[in-house]
């Protein structure tokens, strides 16, 4: 039933609805806003048992848009501490979880209601967009650069520091985001994975990515508190990620 409560990892939900990270474009120099805290709290108080932030870069380059919240500096770390003080000051019994991501080829991107599915331009403060394989996202998107291995390390240790981040700020959980065509799953998926090196090929090495992020993570990250990702179990495509490879 919907209503019984559940056991995830060492803490105890007191029903399955769960607030999913739902990406607001709301977010100043990648630090929440006041949008980010009234709508918050309307959501914590809501009967959920437990409350997931959208969709947080772990560097930069790694956002959506500019207005995506991100978690890389001290400065952003203590922004992030003042909202979940403020949400618990409301409620300290929810569980509250963020979910850590690197958008890839996804990003560089409009605010979806300002123009849906397009890239910014060099007079919008474009960036160089990274991926697997230098593929395009779509028709009319720039070709992002193929990744190296020594930059590979560097976005690892990228989602190392925003785990730390996140745990010094109180939050209760984190999810890995490797669903959804951002960089995870870009390495995954052999649709956008072309390469030649351990990263690509063999579903091991185009998981491998994902793998490294999860073991570095694990081993920093409190064992009490909740450790998950966020997976696309199939890409719906020929070619694409079958359920099977996902299991």
């Amino acid at each position: 039933m919907i209503f019984n409560k559940v056991k995830l990892g060492k803490l105890t939900l007191k029903n399955r609805v769960v607030v999913s990270p739902m990406c607001q474009y709301s977010a100043k120099k990648g630090s929440p806003s006041k949008w980010h805290y009234s709508h918050l709290l309307k959501l914590l108080t809501s009967g959920t048992s437990m409350l997931m932030l959208e969709s947080t870069a772990v560097n930069n380059l790694g956002k959506i848009t500019h207005a995506d919240l991100c978690l890389n500096t001290k400065k952003q770390g203590k922004d992030f501490k003042k909202l979940v003080s403020f949400l618990k000051s409301y409620d300290k019994k929810t569980p509250i979880g963020l979910q850590i991501s690197h958008a890839g080829r996804k990003g560089s991107s409009h605010i979806p209601w300002v123009k849906s599915n397009a890239a910014l331009k060099k007079t919008q403060k474009n960036w160089r967009t990274v991926s697997a394989s230098s593929i395009k996202k779509d028709k009319n998107w720039p070709i992002p650069k193929t990744l190296t291995q020594i930059e590979i390390k560097k976005i690892i240790n990228d989602f190392v520091k925003t785990s730390r981040l996140a745990n010094s700020c109180g939050f209760d959980g984190i999810e890995i985001h490797m669903a959804h065509g951002y960089l995870l799953h870009q390495f995954l998926s052999p649709i956008s994975n072309i390469r030649k090196d351990r990263y690509g090929g063999s579903l091991k090495n185009r998981c491998r990515i994902a793998l490294e992020i999860a073991e570095k993570v694990r081993k920093i990250w409190p064992k009490k508190k909740i450790l998950g990702a966020r997976i696309t179990g199939t890409d719906h495509l020929k070619k694409g990620i079958k359920l099977k490879e996902s299991i």
